[in-house]
């Protein structure tokens, strides 16, 4: 999967590097930022996937995208989070 050039680019590791990365996004959007879930489901294997639309605005502009997380969970605790997003082209000009 290609890696996106914006801000929040790359690997963030760990659950107060992860959830400051989440606490931006709500400033840089005025507190319009908001993850709208339509989907969940699961492999049965520790896999869980989240299909959401988010939603807000940044200078003025909407940022909202269709987007999924990818939740990779080993002994009821979420190891791995992977947070994917529509069109890669779009979040990068979002977010720049």
């Amino acid at each position: 999967m290609p890696e996106g050039k914006n801000q929040f680019s790359g690997d963030h590791k760990g659950r107060d590097n992860i959830l400051a990365m989440y606490g931006k996004l709500g400033e840089l959007t005025g507190g319009t930022f908001k993850a709208k879930p339509n989907l969940f489901t699961t492999d049965g294997r520790g896999t869980v996937i989240v299909q959401h639309d988010y939603v807000g605005t940044r200078d003025g502009n909407d940022v909202g995208q269709k987007n999924a997380l990818l939740f990779r969970i080993e002994g009821g605790k979420i190891v791995e989070l992977t947070d994917t997003t529509s069109d890669l082209s779009v979040f990068d000009k979002n977010w720049a």
